[in-house]
């Protein structure tokens, strides 16, 4: 695989709370589920090739959890490298990263009996990096593609393109500007722009996105900052790299240069409520700030991160994050499968990252996070075992194993209501 290439793929895979401090504890916080069968569950896992670079992905649907081992027979297939959009009840299935599966988007829905339904589909531009869905309404819903610089509008009922915003004005001179994941907030869409040059890299330390009036579809602006020495705004496989907390403030988490450029680190960045441009008082720099690893290298050491896989926000001023740490598994040159990811909790207000202790480091396909009946479900692929782990983020206890295992890596969960 020639250098170019290495890199363009690493970006699919390391591209990658309240005031107290939470530790692990020794209670073993099961879920509890409701009824068999009468629950809805959603996971996806990836198979990868001995490359460790592509692959294939399956989504399957559950009534219930149960302590044993999923195989991908009754999953259906999806993109690999894009995680399936979850809205409601609606299911959208995005094509392959790489442009290797038909260029569609295919929504579904599920029926009583957990099979997959599907309600239509919408076809894309071929090669277009499609990777993320928003739903604004059950009338309108946006689609954002990396490669060609554009997001576009469509109906979720039709699946008919209704707008297409080209944002290719907004690139530099010497990056492409590669729309990532979206959020909406008070009528606006905010879009993640992620500025990268050839080789999938940063050339500007500068925070940016497009804003987007929901009714008129038109960009009302840029936003960009470069008071906080961060760039690369969201990861465009990951939906939740980008939310609004339970105050009303967005954040918006920044890739950098994935590790690899210390001039470039990763970080979080926000902008508060009533406001449309980047907090110049206000950031998360995962270069300043050290993480105490226990239990996974042969002594307790500090370390930061080299960049965030995945969040999940919580309440109130809690992340539960999949943090990739490079110095985690340093003899593994392959670094689609090194172990090198661990789970912790980011403290918004205090900007501290704590690891939750009791999970083994797991790859970087493994990236999941969800939320099941109060708890916080974690992927994790390590030496051992590939599968769910559960988090209580109100007293920080963690499964003592996985509550249920999965063929191949954890890549999203979602629980139906």
């Amino acid at each position: 695989m020639n250098k170019i290439k290495l890199i363009n793929t690493l970006y699919l895979i390391v591209a990658p709370l309240i005031g107290l401090l939470l530790t692990s504890c020794n209670k073993d916080p099961k879920p509890t589920p409701n009824p068999v069968g009468s629950e809805r569950i959603l996971f996806c896992t990836s198979i990868i090739n001995a490359d460790g670079a592509s692959g294939n992905a399956y989504l399957q649907a559950i009534g219930s959890i149960e302590s044993k081992k999923y195989d991908n027979s009754r999953g259906v297939p999806v993109g690999f490298g894009t995680e399936p959009i979850y809205c409601g009840d609606h299911l959208y299935v995005l094509p392959d990263y790489m442009g290797n599966s038909k260029a569609e988007l295919v929504c579904y829905t599920l029926d009583d009996k957990l099979q997959f339904i599907k309600r239509g589909s919408m076809e894309l531009p071929g090669g277009a990096a499609a990777c993320n869905v928003v739903e604004v309404s059950p009338d309108k819903a946006y689609i954002s593609f990396q490669n060609i610089g554009q997001v576009w509008a469509f109906n979720p009922k039709s699946m008919t393109k209704t707008a297409s915003i080209d944002l290719n004005k907004y690139k530099h001179a010497d990056t492409n500007v590669m729309p990532g994941s979206m959020a909406v907030r008070d009528g606006k869409l905010y879009v993640g722009l992620c500025q990268m040059d050839a080789k999938w890299m940063p050339l500007h330390k500068e925070v940016e996105l497009a804003l987007i009036d929901i009714a008129s579809d038109k960009v009302d602006k840029k936003i960009s900052s470069t008071t906080s020495g961060l760039s690369v705004a969201t990861r465009p496989i990951v939906p939740k790299s980008i939310f609004v907390d339970d105050k009303g403030d967005l954040y918006i988490l920044c890739m950098g240069s994935f590790g690899f450029n210390p001039e470039f680190p990763g970080g979080i960045v926000r902008i508060k409520k009533g406001e449309t441009e980047i907090d110049p008082s206000w950031v998360v720099d995962l270069s300043k700030i050290d993480i105490e690893v226990k239990g996974i290298l042969p002594q307790t050491t500090k370390l930061p991160a080299n960049y965030i896989a995945s969040m999940q926000y919580v309440s109130g001023s809690k992340v539960v994050a999949i943090m990739g740490i490079y110095a985690l598994d340093p003899t593994n040159k392959n670094p689609y499968t090194a172990l090198q990811c661990l789970p912790a909790v980011i403290d918004l207000e205090h900007r501290t990252i704590q690891q939750i202790e009791g999970i083994p480091a797991s790859n970087p396909h493994a990236i999941a996070l969800g939320c099941y009946n109060g708890l916080i479900m974690i992927g994790s692929a390590g030496k051992d075992y590939s599968g769910f782990y559960s988090y209580n983020p109100q007293t920080g206890a963690i499964s003592k194993g996985p509550v249920f295992e999965v063929e191949g890596n954890p890549l999203s969960f979602y629980q139906m209501k």
